[in-house]
């Protein structure tokens, strides 16, 4: 026997605006349980005498693990709460998901309403039918679908919330109107609301399971950051900063133009939102790329991404390289040059430095340390590094160790690569760059000739992986990059701030995956120049500190040779507005003539 039985269960759900909530909770009848946010059960006084049972749950995604679930099902049981309770939610999305992920497993499923008291959750988290708790393998691993009876959002809560949540309740409104097409944000804040809850209340009536690209938009970034960093970025800050990344991709595809990028980071500082996102040394961006692949965009084992204000009908595949792409431009303090090869963007520089200074670097934070042959003392670097590995501050893998082949040693790149291990008392380079593009007859030479750059850069790339696991350039023109450009070099090393901004270099570097490591970041031309004091004044920062945000929000990396700047970038938490950014960058001041030989 063969039969189709088809089942159509519809559930309406009735959306109420700034109603008197303390009145419709008294007048609303039968056994009702209240899930309530720790802070909102301090500041509002209502009659809590009408629920039979409150949970007090915890203001973060504490309330969405599935121990916290399990006791809260366990104690309803306990006081026999029947099937024909009504789940009531009172505070944010957190709230809102836990207590939906209860009413819609509770005894098969039980009546809901939900009462959003963060602008995050009245635009997105609680304007929804999706209901879910994590896991330790990721946000919503496990969910289902629960309409409310009721949603009502009063925005008499936005009158006590902070405004960081303020801030990061606008993230999801910049989402919306930009899908949309309409990025003009005239109006007051009401005015927002109610726009965005419009356009989300008409997404769930043409899609009730709510599968359109456009909710997605820079979540698969977000979830995986917000996760991870255990909330030091909140859910809407992480959806704006991977809504930016998604945006980078999309350019580097070719599906849009840069001004998307443009308009989101102007967005963010118009709302006081963060356009990048740094680990602070507790996770890796493997990590992210791993919890991204959990996220439930995943097809065929690949992470799909939709595209702001284009493709807003579909999802596209998107390989692993072009994911980390996207990863490295909103990351502010690492980059990932593949897997199990990442470095601190902040590296301390060993240019006339002794064992004793190398090992107080280690010591105070750095975790990249710059090399060279020239520079003469790996010796004494590497015995610092021995020592900061016997007293347990650091792993190897902890360290990031950059050296350089000298312009002496071209016709030897193995020998002087094996010589340059043997000093430093290291089994392996994560990256070995080739000085300069010029020969030296002998290591005092003055005066540098033409070598062919390919020949000895292939000799480079030809060093085993086991014992270099990325090769690059220092010094090198975009004339010279071309020779070898599709031999791959990962990094190359220049002299970089605010007053040498090197703009057509850094623009075919970031367009051909390079990373440029800025070295004599703080020249004093810089430091005491009419810009930087300006801003240092306006950011309330030293003038070395605006100077290494500056370059670190520009995607790049850069050396320094003192521990001092390593405790600076402890307060390097401060983001440069856009309009500055765009403002110093459209100058393309250049202070470094090109070199004779080129």
């Amino acid at each position: 026997m063969q039969e189709k039985i088809c089942r159509t269960i519809t559930n309406q759900c009735d959306f109420r605006y700034n109603i008197n909530w303390r009145q419709f909770i008294n007048e609303y009848k039968g056994t009702k349980v209240l899930f309530i946010d720790s802070n909102i059960d301090k500041l509002y006084s209502f009659d809590k005498n009408a629920f039979e049972l409150i949970f007090v749950t915890p203001q973060s995604d504490a309330a969405k693990k599935l121990s916290y679930y399990e006791s809260v099902v366990e104690e309803m049981g306990n006081n026999k709460i029947d099937s024909h309770v009504t789940i009531f939610s009172l505070g944010g999305g957190s709230v809102s998901n836990l207590a939906g992920f209860v009413a819609g497993t509770y005894k098969r499923g039980v009546k809901f309403v939900t009462i959003p008291t963060t602008l995050l959750a009245m635009v997105d988290a609680c304007i929804s039918f999706k209901q879910a708790i994590n896991t330790a393998c990721g946000k919503n691993q496990i969910g289902l679908y629960k309409v409310p009876e009721y949603i009502i959002v009063c925005t008499e809560f936005l009158k006590t919330l902070e405004e960081r949540f303020v801030s990061d309740g606008y993230a999801e409104i910049i989402k919306h109107f930009v899908c949309e097409g309409d990025t003009s944000f005239s109006g007051t804040m009401d005015d927002h609301i109610i726009k965005t809850i419009l356009m989300k209340i008409e997404h769930i009536r043409k899609d009730p399971w709510e599968l359109h690209p456009i909710l997605m938009y820079g979540h698969q970034y977000a979830h995986a950051i917000e996760y991870l960093s255990k909330e030091e970025y909140f859910h809407g800050e992480s959806v704006n900063i991977g809504m930016i990344g998604t945006s980078v991709v999309g350019n580097l595809l070719g599906i849009h133009g840069d001004k998307i990028i443009t308009k989101h980071k102007l967005l963010s500082d118009k709302y006081n939102l963060p356009k990048t996102f740094s680990t602070y040394g507790k996770y890796t961006l493997d990590d992210v790329l791993h919890f991204m692949h959990n996220d439930k965009s995943v097809k065929d084992k690949m992470v799909c991404l939709s595209f702001g204000d284009v493709l807003i009908n579909e999802c596209r595949k998107i390989n692993y390289e072009t994911l980390v792409y996207g990863l490295n431009s909103i990351c502010i303090d690492k980059y990932m040059f593949y897997k199990d090869s990442e470095m601190s963007k902040i590296a301390y520089g060993t240019h006339e430095v002794s064992e004793n200074n190398v090992y107080e670097a280690i010591k105070s934070g750095f975790r990249t340390i710059d090399c060279a042959h020239y520079y003469g003392n790996q010796k004494a670097v590497g015995k610092a590094i021995k020592r900061c590995i016997i007293e347990g501050i650091c792993s190897r893998k902890d360290l990031y160790i950059i050296s350089k082949l000298w312009n002496d040693q071209h016709d030897d790149v193995m020998g002087a690569f094996d010589n340059t291990l043997n000093d430093l008392g290291l089994d392996y380079l994560d990256m070995f760059l080739m000085h300069w593009p010029i020969k030296y007859d002998n290591f005092e030479q003055a005066v540098g000739k033409k070598t062919n750059i390919r020949d000895v850069f292939s000799a480079m790339k030809n060093i085993p992986n086991a014992k270099c696991k990325n090769v690059g350039v220092s010094n090198f023109s975009v004339n010279d990059l071309e020779k070898i450009i599709d031999l791959e070099p990962r990094m190359n090393q220049i002299e970089y701030h605010p007053y040498n901004q090197e703009t057509e270099l850094c623009n075919y570097c970031d367009n051909n995956n390079i990373l440029v490591m800025a070295y004599s970041p703080l020249s004093k031309v810089a430091v005491e120049s009419e810009f930087v004091t300006t801003m240092k004044r306006k950011y309330e920062c030293s003038a070395q500190q605006f100077i290494l945000r500056w370059i670190l929000q520009n995607k790049r990396a850069f050396a320094v040779k003192t521990t001092r700047h390593y405790k600076d970038n402890l307060n390097l938490d401060f983001e440069i507005s856009e309009d500055d950014i765009v403002f110093n960058n459209s100058k393309n001041i250049r202070t470094i003539e090109y070199r004779a030989y080129e």
